[in-house]
Order: C-alpha cells, then structure tokens, then sequence
C-alpha cells in the first residue's frame, strides 16, 4: 500500500487491471517517514515482550507517520492548485498535470505540466514568499521514435512513465528518460542526468526496431553542493534555481 502514495506505483487493481496507481505524495525515500519506523522497531526490540510499552510505541509511530501520509496528499491538492495558477497566469497550456515532493521532504514539490508534445517542469516550495513559478520545457521528442512507437519495448516504457518522458541521443544512441523521477540537478539548472534512463537497444536489421531496453546507472550527482542547493531552495530561496525559464532541453544528456 506504501507504493501505492509514491509516484513508482503499484498494481492495486490486479488481476482485474495492469495500470500502477499512484498519488505521488511522498518521495520513495523520505526519512521523516522512515526514520521513527526504525527507531520504534529497534526500541520495541530491547523492550520485554510482555512490556505494554511496546504497544504504545508501535501505536506511536504507526499513527505519525499514516498522519504524515495523509499530510502529504493534502499539500498535494494544495500545491497542484498553485502549480494550475502559475500556469494559467504565464499563459501555458497542458492537457495534464504531475506532481511529486523532491527528494526526502514534503516541502518543496515538482510539478510536470504536459502539453503533448512536451512538458513544462517547475519547482514550488511551501516556505516561497510568492506563487512565481519558473518553468523549464522539455520536449518528448516523439518523432525520434515513432517508426517504433508500437513495438513492445517502446510500449513498456510508455506505459511505465506514463507519458511522462524525453527521448535524448548520444552517440548515436537513443534513450528513453523518465522526467517523473527527476534529473541529477533536482531541475535546479539547465541540464542533468535523468535518474530513469533506457537505452533503447535497436536490432541491426531494418526496418527500424528496438528488440531490447537496458536500464542506466543512475546519474545521481551526490556532492554536498547540490544538497546545500536543494535544502536552500526547499526553504524558499529561489536563486539557486540557475535554469532559464521556458528553456528547450532538447539536449539534456545521457551519463
């Protein structure tokens, strides 16, 4: 059921249906979540079974962090009004729109906002002292896959990202990137590594075919700079976004 409020999913209406719900209000690692769960088991350990303070711990933390749960969920309604806002006031149009908390917090939320033939990304903390959103665009890049859009390798990943995603080249090799699980920049400059990425393993025969996908390395840059970044603008500080606004990341690279 965990997976179920994370933006990975999960298949909740199997067999009856394949399609991962999600709600995407908290990150897959969230350590406000994580952290009393483990303090609580390890104290419920050293404590005599018989020990009726074990039941009142586990009641603790069960009940903090199904509130934070629900927390989540409810800033989520909030910040996806906000997102809506921002959009119609820049005067951006999009057929649908995500949302998902950044890494370990519910405070500062990515929106993706598509349009069909790309997606408008932008960053919106709970501590900002306006509604001004900053938006990058993101172009899917469709037409570099469409000979093969229907073949099964192609058919997983869409359906996996939901339709969330950008096709970058490298080498002359393409990849399918999922934008719902973010970039190495956490979005706060203009380029990064995608952390879902595919390469699309094309067959050697034509017509054109990608008989396989692989999964890449996830590019996740960890220096202590970039988390300063991301804790500064999770408290509302929004120089440390170095993006330009409405940006087409047509070369968002592959690491």
């Amino acid at each position: 059921i965990l997976d179920w409020f994370t933006m990975y999913g999960t298949q909740l209406l199997q067999p009856f249906s394949d399609y991962p719900a999600a709600i995407g209000s908290i990150f897959i690692i969230d350590p406000v979540y994580t952290i009393p769960l483990i303090i609580a088991a390890f104290w419920i350990r050293r404590l005599p079974n018989d020990a009726k303070l074990r039941r009142k711990i586990n009641i603790a933390s069960l009940a903090f962090t199904t509130g934070y749960l629900l927390l989540g969920v409810a800033i989520k309604f909030h910040v996806e009004a906000t997102f809506a806002d921002s959009l119609k006031a820049q005067n951006i149009k999009y057929e649908r729109i995500f949302s998902n908390p950044t890494p370990f917090n519910i405070i500062l939320w990515m929106a993706i906002a598509d349009d069909g033939n790309g997606q408008w990304v932008g960053l919106y903390s709970l501590l900002d002292d306006d509604d001004n959103i900053r938006f990058q665009y993101v172009p899917k890049n469709e037409a570099q896959i469409s000979a093969a859009i229907d073949q099964p390798a192609l058919q997983k990943l869409l359906w996996f990202s939901r339709g969330f995603y950008t096709i970058t080249q490298s080498d002359n090799t393409l990849y399918f990137n999922d934008i719902r699980f973010g970039r190495s920049d956490m979005w706060l400059d203009d380029k990064g590594s995608y952390i879902f990425s595919f390469r699309l393993i094309e067959d050697s025969q034509p017509p054109a075919m990608y008989r396989d996908i692989e999964r890449q390395t996830p590019g996740f840059d960890a220096r202590a700079e970039n988390f300063a970044r991301l804790f500064k603008r999770i408290s509302g500080d929004k120089s440390v976004e170095q993006s330009s606004p409405g940006k087409m990341l047509s070369n968002t690279k592959n690491e």
